[in-house]
């Protein structure tokens, strides 16, 4: 199994949610404030 890096698995799950969850996922990373919880949240929306 590959080993995902926090940043892969950012990609990912940024690419799997919609529309207006990724507009919010990049404002929040631009402003450094994504963390892996976020990205849980997201992934199981």
């Amino acid at each position: 199994m590959e080993r995902l890096t926090v940043g892969r698995l950012a990609v990912e799950l940024t690419q799997k949610a919609s529309g207006e969850q990724q507009s919010r996922l990049l404002f929040e990373k631009r402003r450094g404030e994504v963390d892996t919880l976020d990205l849980a949240r997201v992934a199981t929306e």
